[in-house]
């Protein structure tokens, strides 16, 4: 979880050297990944805390190309830095809430998607913020030339 929470900044931190390129209109830059890593991590945290509440959870029912399509339009005309600080509060809040989780819990995030108790969860979105990162990097550079 200690992982989850340094990469995450580290994506925060990347996005935050400079002004965020626009919304591509298309394939995707910067921008896109952010709309998409907020909104999924503040389901995270959603699905984390009606978890602990005991309170039950349905998973989204879908494709993920339509959720994160549906980032993309959701979030997109948000200031990136009114982005930036709800990816840090969810990620406050989904670090809280896995802190507590039973180690039995188990998280479904989509319907169909493989269920996973806390630790191997938080383990999963590490590596698809890690992937990002990358993206990210790489897209700057790419920008800034």
């Amino acid at each position: 979880m200690a992982r989850l929470a340094a990469t995450v900044d580290d994506v925060a931190r990347e996005l935050e050297r400079g002004p965020l390129p626009p919304l591509t209109g298309g394939e995707w830059g910067p921008r896109e990944i952010l709309c998409h890593l907020v909104y999924w991590h503040e389901w995270y945290a959603d699905v984390a805390r009606s978890i602990n509440a005991g309170e039950p959870v349905s998973p989204k029912v879908g494709a993920f190309p339509e959720f994160n399509r549906r980032s993309v339009v959701e979030l997109g005309s948000a200031p990136a830095a009114e982005l930036l600080g709800r990816l840090r509060h969810a990620q406050r809040s989904l670090d809280a809430e896995l802190l507590v989780m039973s180690p039995h819990a188990r998280i479904t995030i989509k319907a169909g998607a493989n269920s996973r108790g806390p630790n191997l969860f938080a383990d999963r979105v590490e590596a698809h913020f890690r992937g990002h990162l990358h993206d990210i990097r790489r897209m700057l550079r790419r920008h800034a030339s």
